[in-house]
């Protein structure tokens, strides 16, 4: 655009509010838990993500000096259009992440909770929790959305039952890409998808350790995990996960818990929560869009 008013020339572009609409903008949902968002007058089409909960891990078997497995890493999942009534009431579900097992030896961690967006009793968009720890495999949350975008979380690695050591928590989903599985026992590596999806590592096991899996971020598709050390590392600007203790796993959005070690008769970590995030256009004539239009804060 062009403006010689007053001989005053401006080359760029200017976005327009039109009268009676909503401007471009965004809200986030980031605590676990079960909210109601009634769509803003003059907005009726919306895009969204979801990251389910991770997985917690499993308790070691201090019994018999056996670690516990990791938990799985949630999903993500998105929607680019979702058509709306400005004023109806949607609710929103935000995913905790699964307690770590406790209580007796081998206790197998919880799953994660399912992210998303309802109408009435149906989900219109839905991210699927991590499973949590246990002896015959970890599996990653799902993505359920037909013909929408995400990627499944990552699998914790299974130790305890075959190795002293226990297992890593698996990464978070990506933009239409898997999380990377947690690593076995004796300090192996979790992996790393590096497929452009913008998914999260597996964090590694280890002798008398473990880490959790790495989160992924809600503001839209960006780079994949760093590449992979101990800790799981966060996709997409998502946090990394953390070094086995008996609090939550700090790789937000949706890092699947790591297991105990047999040493420690503590609780197995926690996964991490998830979220669900909400972007429009509104009337300012920015096309806003998941996976990656527009999709940074405003």
């Amino acid at each position: 655009m062009v403006d010689f008013t007053n001989g005053v020339v401006f080359t760029g572009s200017i976005s327009v509010q039109v009268p009676g609409l909503a401007p471009a903008s965004q809200i986030a949902y980031t605590t676990p838990g079960t909210y109601t968002w009634t769509v803003p007058a003059g907005v009726t089409t919306i895009s969204a993500v979801g990251v389910g909960g991770g997985g917690g891990g499993q308790e070691g078997y201090t019994s018999s000096s056996l670690g516990g497995s990791g938990g799985g890493g949630g999903a993500l999942s998105y929607v680019s259009s979702i058509s709306v009534t400005p004023g109806e009431s949607l609710t929103i579900v935000v995913g905790a992440g699964g307690a770590g097992g406790t209580g007796s030896a081998g206790a197998n961690g919880g799953a994660g909770g399912d992210s998303g967006i309802k109408r009435g009793a149906s989900y219109i968009l839905q991210a699927g929790g991590g499973g949590g720890g246990k002896n015959s495999g970890t599996s990653g949350g799902i993505y359920y959305n037909s013909g929408a975008g995400g990627g499944t979380g990552g699998s914790g690695n299974s130790a305890g039952g075959v190795a002293p050591e226990p297992g890593g928590g698996g990464g978070a989903g990506g933009y239409g890409s898997a999380g990377g599985n947690g690593g076995t026992q004796n300090s192996a590596l979790g992996t790393a998808p590096f497929s452009g999806g913008g998914a999260a590592a597996g964090g590694a096991g280890g002798y008398n350790t473990a880490y959790g899996g790495g989160g992924v971020g809600i503001l839209g598709k960006g780079a994949d995990a760093a590449t992979v050390s101990t800790v799981g590392k966060g996709g997409s600007g998502g946090s990394d996960g953390s070094v086995y203790s008996t609090s939550p796993n700090t790789g937000l959005y949706g890092g699947g818990g790591a297991g105990s070690p047999y040493s420690n008769s503590n609780t197995a970590q926690a996964g991490a929560g998830g979220a669900v995030r909400i972007i429009w256009s509104g009337g300012s004539g920015v096309t806003r869009q998941y996976p990656s239009t527009n999709t940074q804060d405003f």
